[in-house]
């Protein structure tokens, strides 16, 4: 089940479009193509839903909840079969909590 906040909107980047918030929610199966759903909130408090594409999945892989991300949109290359995908840059920040 998804929960659905009022502040949330969804990152649909343009080439060199940059978010950068903690992963909120990472949702798994969701929806008729069984894809990833994160929830990233940013220093304003407004929660972006983003929707898993292959390599962004590869790249987030490893992100936990509470962890620090900056996604860089890089725009749409070719790959080695002939087929365009989504091209992003990830940096995961893990955040260690004090007991």
């Amino acid at each position: 089940m998804m929960n659905n906040y009022d502040n949330e909107k969804q990152w649909i980047p343009e080439e060199g479009d940059v978010l950068e918030g903690f992963l909120f929610d990472k949702l798994s199966n969701i929806g008729k193509y069984e894809s990833n759903l994160y929830k990233i909130i940013d220093k304003d408090e407004d929660i972006y839903v983003i929707w898993g594409k292959l390599r962004l999945d590869q790249l987030l892989k490893k992100a936990v909840i509470g962890d620090y991300l900056i996604i860089k949109y890089k725009g749409k290359v070719k790959t080695s079969d002939e087929h365009m995908m989504n091209e992003y840059e990830v940096e995961i920040i893990e955040i260690d909590e004090e007991d």
